[in-house]
C-alpha cells in the first residue's frame, strides 16, 4: 500500500525527524544550558545531583561530561526514562512487520501476536529484577554486562557475551533500518519516482552515530525518552 506522498515530501519527513532528534541530542550534552531556562533544560539534561555544581542563579552546571558518565550515564536516569528508553528501542518500525505477518497467518494468528508481545516485554522484566543485583555485585568501575562478566566468570566470559552482543546487535539494527526503509518506501505513490530505500538507511545512520558521538548513551536515552513519549 502506498500513500500520496511525493518522494521530497517523504525526504523532508524524514530530514526533519531527524533533525529534530540531533537537537535533542545536543540538548541532552547541556549545549543550550546558557538559552534555555532551567526547568525546560532539566528536561534534557541527565545529571548525577552528587557530582552537580549550581550557580548563584539556581541553575545546574555540569561537572560529569567525563568519559565514565558519557558511555553508561551512570546513577542519572530516572526510572521513567529507563522505561521509555526500552520501549522506544524494543518497540521500533519492525512491529509494522513481525506481529501483523503473524497474525495474518491463519496457522499462527493470535498466539503469534502474543508470542511476539511476551517477547518483545520479557527482557525488560529481566533486566528490571536481576539488573540492581548485578548493579550491587559488579565493582565502580564497571557500567555494562561485559564488565559483570569478566569480574566474575574471567576474560572468557567477557569475551563470549561481548560476541553475543554485537550478533544479536547487528541483526537487530539490520531489521530496524530495513523496516524502516520499507515504511518510507511505502510512503511513495507515483512508481516513476526514483527512490532508494538504501539512502533512508544511510541517513538515520549517519545522523544517530553523529549525534551518538557528541551525546553519548545520555542522547541516547534523552531521544530514547522523546521517542517512548511519540
Amino acid at each position: 500500500m502506498a500513500y500520496n506522498v511525493s518522494e521530497g515530501g517523504a525526504y523532508a519527513v524524514l530530514f526533519t525527524v531527524l533533525i529534530l532528534f540531533s537537537i535533542i541530542a545536543a540538548a541532552s550534552a547541556d549545549y543550550f544550558g546558557f538559552c534555555l531556562p532551567s526547568y525546560i533544560n532539566n528536561l534534557f539534561v541527565l545529571r548525577q545531583d552528587d557530582k552537580d555544581a549550581v550557580d548563584e542563579d539556581g541553575r545546574h552546571r555540569n561537572t560529569n561530561r567525563k568519559a565514565d558518565f558519557f558511555l553508561s550515564a551512570r546513577d542519572s536516569a530516572p526510572a521513567s526514562a529507563i522505561a521509555l528508553s526500552y520501549f522506544a528501542s524494543g518497540m521500533g518500525a519492525w512491529v509494522l512487520y513481525g506481529p501483523t505477518e503473524m497474525g495474518a497467518n491463519p496457522t499462527i494468528g493470535w498466539l503469534g501476536v502474543i508470542g511476539y508481545a511476551f517477547a518483545s516485554s520479557a527482557p525488560a522484566f529481566v533486566v528490571f529484577t536481576i539488573g540492581p543485583t548485578i548493579k550491587e555485585r559488579s565493582l565502580s568501575g564497571s557500567f555494562n554486562v561485559t564488565d559483570f562478566g569478566r569480574q566474575r566468570y574471567g576474560r572468557t566470559m567477557q569475551f563470549t557475551i561481548a560476541v553475543f552482543s554485537i550478533f544479536y546487535m547487528f541483526v537487530y539494527i539490520v531489521a530496524e533500518y530495513t523496516s524502516i526503509s520499507n515504511v518510507y518506501a511505502s510512503m511513495i505513490t507515483d512508481p516513476s519516482y526514483d527512490f532508494d530505500p538504501k539512502s533512508v538507511s544511510i541517513a538515520i545512520g549517519i545522523i544517530t552515530i553523529a549525534y551518538t558521538s557528541v551525546g553519548g548513551l545520555p542522547a541516547s536515552i534523552i531521544t530514547d525518552k522523546f521517542q517512548g513519549v511519540m
